[in-house]
């Protein structure tokens, strides 16, 4: 289940002992935590333990989850960060198996736990990023509820500059809301003005205006990236490492879930950069790659002035694009 379906069914009042939580957002994974305690546990000082790589010792851990709680319904404990391994899962089996009615355990992980869903009574909670509809949608109601209108494309631009970040979108609406409160709607120069694009969109934003022929804009996009402090290099570096994303994209047959994975890469940036490769040849995505990486050469070897070595790729790319 994912976030949305666990905090219905909790309000519900169905109760679950052991969560494990998978997936790249952490925004997700804050927001079970925080609905957890708040709902089973009172007096968090002395009902709640937080283990992570740093404090992590399987008998503690397994102390404080048999831990009798002091004036509270549960006692609430967390792990992040630690991957439990085989032999430590193997020794609190007894607990999994059958956890206390008045334990609960929350396992944080960004990585598969295969061993853990295989156990019986262990409910499994998709954290990964949300969709571009769904997050539309939580920011239309996140502003209607501050008595806020916002058109679902201006919403999307917030998605979009964010790269699907829950935990960036929360900050940037608050902010938006706290700016448009007076007016009582958010437009898109609100956005544009109030957000910051992050390198990745704006390097996105600049190949979809190549892709499509509007050479001056994908030009103003590199301009606007210098003015705020990106130096020529580190710009070339992140436009191959671009191009290359989705050249590997374009040739592959695994799913977004696989190539996210494969690439180190959020879902959601996957799944947009399908999306984007489609509008380029393989032969054109492998020229770029190609090229990029000779100007990179070029700038290391000092026989290109990196300022030059980053417009004549950009110019050279577009030309190829023709």
């Amino acid at each position: 289940m994912n976030f949305i379906q666990l905090k219905n069914r909790l309000a519900e009042n169905e109760e679950f002992s052991i969560y494990l939580l998978e997936g790249d957002e952490d925004y997700f994974k804050r927001k079970v935590i925080e609905l957890v305690k708040n709902k089973f546990v009172a007096e968090p000082s002395l009902n709640y333990a937080y283990f992570n790589e740093s404090n992590f010792s399987i008998d503690k851990l397994l102390t404080s989850l048999l831990s009798y709680p002091l004036m509270s319904e549960k006692r609430l404990t967390v792990l992040t960060e630690h991957v439990l391994t085989k032999d430590e899962i193997n020794f609190l089996a007894p607990y999994l198996q059958t956890p206390p009615k008045d334990s609960l355990f929350i396992i944080v992980s960004n990585e598969k736990t295969e061993l853990l869903k295989k156990i019986e009574g262990i409910t499994v909670v998709d954290c990964s990023k949300a969709d571009e509809s769904t997050l539309i949608k939580w920011i239309k109601a996140k502003c209607s509820e501050n008595g806020v209108q916002i058109e679902a494309q201006v919403a999307q631009a917030i998605v979009q500059y964010c790269l699907a970040d829950m935990t960036r979108i929360e900050i940037e609406i608050e902010k938006l809301i706290s700016f448009a409160i007076d007016k009582s709607v958010v437009i898109i120069d609100d956005v544009n003005a109030l957000v910051w694009q992050d390198t990745d969109y704006k390097i996105y934003e600049m190949t979809d205006y190549i892709s499509r022929k509007k050479f001056d804009l994908a030009l103003n996009s590199i301009s606007d990236m210098l003015s705020k402090g990106e130096t020529p290099q580190r710009l070339i570096l992140s436009i191959y490492n671009y191009f290359r994303r989705l050249l590997h994209v374009s040739i592959s047959d695994k799913t977004d879930a696989e190539l996210s994975q494969l690439l180190s890469l959020k879902e959601y940036a996957v799944k947009k950069a399908r999306e984007q490769s489609r509008a380029f040849k393989k032969r054109a995505l492998k020229r770029a790659v190609d090229l990029l990486m000779d100007y990179d050469y070029m700038i290391k070897n000092g026989s290109q002035d990196q300022t030059q070595a980053l417009w004549l790729s950009v110019f050279r790319i577009m030309v190829e694009e023709q």
